[in-house]
């Protein structure tokens, strides 16, 4: 639930254009939302915060009565309307926007700059910023997207000092950053640069996109970068982030089980009985690579005449921009092209190319992307292409081929399951589609269980039978802790939650049960992570009670704003997140041991949760001593991340490299990211963080951030994929669902983890007594 005050607090979208289409009726204006990725992501914001969305309509309206019975019929659908001159709007959506901006945007040369461009996107950027300004209330948060509007966080940024109104503003950029030149060839560069890092944050697609924005910030106006995801410039600071835009999966799922659309596959699945199917679904954009696509496709059917009647490549091409030349240019190339390849290679019994040159329904488009055996996507540059995963969702049991162009922003998450390219090279592309319909059965089951542990981590999991099995969780009966209790119960475990509070543990048991059966193999266990003496005691008595445990989770945790000291004297951070989780694993190493010796048992697991936030840990960390760990001069976020940094040293360094490699204990050990993830404990990063920016990534998680159910996917995973045996991943730091991450330089320092292993040692026996440790060599 959210709090009262996120509730009372405004949230401002501002996009170039509103996502409602406006239809002129009799005595006024009928307005209706469109579908889209924006829309769907922040359409849970809703139940948690007033939220009004500000952009253009996509109408001229030039008469004023008539532009305020347009505006009343936006406000009913809770939007602000900003009408714009007919000659502006298309000097700076079709001129600067999407003639300068777009081409070099996605690393097109050859691009001319425009003095009139220049000045209508100028002006339009302060009519944005006058009208959101005088809308905006003191403490709103003000969330831009995209390259339109790259001056508006500036300009805003003045108007509302002006006005004595304090509001955070967060940026996204959809599409891609380019690196080097190609940006520093725009002349007016600085000052959109400068546009941006007004914000209070900043969000891209992909690291690389967020790693070139930083970079140009550093070289062209001289920002200062810090290790912790922050820009520094003037007297401002701007946090940089990696927000991963994913599918509503759920309405694929819902499609698929359409009487409708069932109908609709069977029909096309006969029709095509005899045939490969490729299914490639673009806009009509050069950024999409469609000519390449075609040229490739082309080559593919002169290099392999045996397969030429085999194959067909179903384009769907969406119109897009069709007053624009470079666009109707584009357009009459591709369809020569498609003219081509068909006069050439259509026979009596079928053309190897359908060419839709329009938009399809939800319901064909679904089962178009069943039917196809692969899918094509050629992006020449782009800000994430959903299609992959669109394809991915609807292709469960059926295990088709994603042939993705290594530019594609997708690429950086689903490279490793597709066949790629580079789609500036024929050959290569011919090559690829080549072995994406000739490829057996086993190596499509392979590269689609990568595929669809990508998507999953936004959608579903997949957990093998654990009947038979025992559990143990820490955190169990809340969040992330309490899904992974839920899921190991469903699938046939026993499993011991540990919480401090008897009634949220209580209020588990009776959800869990009430789902899984009054007969579900579960129970609680009251301990405090901040009370080593309490562990000791607690965790002992399972040890001696229990005859085997297969897995164990440590996901109890507290966030950055509850700081102060244990009853044990230490930061309390570091206590319940690392050195209490530690003493757990200590108290129950024998009854691992003991149940890796079991004959015919999976290896058990343990697992913690860890962050990237380990990469927030001061500049340089000592574990030295106690002064060191309860230093009152170490901000929260970095105290906080100290702790995520602790347990991936941990692990690595200690479980894996002392105690597991030396006895030769078949145990894995292993720590996960779980994702940006809407529990209680994110929402407190208002407190964290100083005030108004702390409140703007609250509200950012609650859009673009996984459900908590979806924040236990990298644990789950971590905890019974048989990969993790196959892989040898013991000691591996995932960063999310089946994916090894690359973690922080002091993540990788043996003598910070050995540091931190004697330190811990210690500890233990200071405050608990020299016997307090279990032998872990007994």
């Amino acid at each position: 639930m959210a709090s009262e005050e996120q509730k009372k607090r405004g949230l401002i979208i501002v996009s170039n254009r509103l996502p409602l289409s406006l239809k002129k009726v009799d005595g006024g204006f009928e307005s209706t939302l469109s579908s889209g990725g924006l829309v769907t992501a922040l359409s849970g914001l809703t139940n948690s915060t007033t939220f009004k969305w500000f952009g253009w309509p996509g109408v001229n309206i030039p008469d004023p009565e008539e532009q305020k019975r347009a505006a009343e019929s936006l406000e009913q659908k809770g939007a602000k309307g900003i009408f714009l001159e007919e000659k502006l709007g298309h000097a700076h959506y079709n001129g600067f926007s999407n003639s300068i901006l777009w081409p070099i945007l996605h690393y097109q040369s050859g691009v001319d700059f425009n003095e009139d461009y220049w000045k209508a996107y100028q002006r339009v950027n302060e009519i944005f910023a006058d009208t959101v300004a005088n809308e905006a209330q003191d403490g709103d948060l003000i969330w831009v997207h995209d390259y339109h509007l790259l001056l508006l966080p500036e300009l805003l940024r003045e108007r509302l000092k002006s006005q004595g109104k304090k509001c955070p503003i967060g940026f996204t950029l959809h599409t891609p950053f380019p690196a080097g030149d190609f940006w520093r060839s725009l002349p007016v560069e600085k000052e959109l640069l400068k546009g941006v890092l007004a914000c209070d944050v900043i969000g891209f697609h992909t690291e690389e996109y967020k790693r070139n924005f930083t970079e140009a910030c550093e070289q062209s106006l001289g920002a200062q970068a810090t290790d912790n995801n922050q820009i520094q410039f003037e007297d401002h600071r701007a946090h940089v982030g990696v927000f991963v835009v994913g599918i509503d999966p759920q309405k694929f799922d819902n499609a698929l089980k359409d009487d409708t659309v069932i109908k609709r596959i069977q029909e096309l699945d006969e029709e095509y009985k005899d045939k490969i199917v490729i299914v490639g679904v673009d806009r009509l954009d050069y950024t999409k690579g469609l000519v390449q696509k075609l040229q490739g496709f082309e080559e593919f059917l002169k290099e392999n005449p045996e397969l030429a009647k085999k194959v067909v490549l179903i384009q769907v091409a969406v119109p897009s921009r069709e007053d624009v030349k470079e666009y109707q240019e584009l357009e009459t190339e591709i369809s020569t092209l498609v003219g081509k390849i068909c006069g050439t290679y259509a026979t009596p019994e079928g053309v190897p190319l359908i060419y839709i040159h329009r938009s399809v329904s939800f319901p064909e488009l679904t089962a178009l992307y069943c039917v196809a055996k692969a899918c094509l996507i050629t992006s020449r540059r782009d800000g994430m292409n959903l299609v992959a995963s669109e394809y991915v969702a609807c292709q469960e049991d059926r295990y088709g081929v994603l042939v993705l162009s290594e530019l594609a922003g997708a690429a950086s998450f689903m490279g490793h399951g597709s066949v790629t390219f580079h789609p500036s090279s024929t050959r290569e592309l011919a090559n690829a589609i080549h072995q994406a319909v000739t490829m057996d059965d086993e190596e499509k089951k392979r590269r689609y269980k990568e595929l669809s542990e990508f998507v999953t981590t936004h959608t579903r999991k997949e957990i093998h039978d654990l009947t038979g099995r025992v559990a143990l969780v820490t955190g169990g009966a809340l969040g992330i802790g309490y899904e992974i209790s839920r899921a190991f119960v469903l699938n046939g475990a026993r499993v011991i939650m540990v919480n401090r509070k008897e009634e949220q543990g209580q209020s588990a048991i009776d959800k869990i049960k009430e789902e899984a059966g009054p007969d579900a193999k579960i129970e609680w266990i009251p301990c405090d992570m901040g009370n080593l003496k309490e562990i000791k005691e607690v965790f002992s008595g399972i040890r001696e009670r229990e005859s085997r445990l297969d897995l164990l989770i440590l996901s109890a945790g507290i966030n950055v704003n509850q700081y102060g000291e244990t009853t044990d004297a230490l930061d309390r951070h570091f206590e319940v997140n690392f050195l209490g989780q530690f003493y757990v694993v200590n108290q129950l190493w024998p009854l691992l041991r003991k149940t890796a010796k079991m004959p015919g048992t999976p290896p058990p697991r343990v697992v913690f949760e860890s962050s990237e936030q380990h990469r927030n840990a001061p500049k340089v960390v000592h574990f030295g001593s106690v002064d060191e760990i309860n230093n009152p001069e170490i901000g929260t976020t970095e105290v906080y991340g100290r702790t995520k940094l602790a347990i991936i040293l941990g692990v690595k360094y200690g479980l894996v490299d002392r105690v597991i490699k030396p006895n030769k204990d078949n145990i894995y050990a292993l720590s996960v990211h779980p994702g940006a993830v809407n529990t209680a404990m994110q929402q407190q990063w208002k407190d964290a963080y100083p005030g108004l920016l702390g409140k703007l990534l609250t509200t950012a998680m609650l859009a673009v951030g996984r459900n908590v159910e979806q924040g236990s996917y990298s644990a789950l995973y971590a905890a019974t994929s048989p990969e993790i045996e196959e892989r040898g991943w013991n000691g591996y730091y995932f960063s999310d669902v089946a994916q090894p991450g690359k973690e922080s330089a002091q993540a990788s320092d043996p003598m910070l983890g050995a540091a931190l292993w004697d330190l811990s040692h210690r500890l233990i026996k200071e405050k608990v007594g020299e016997d307090g440790l279990v032998d872990w060599n007994a």
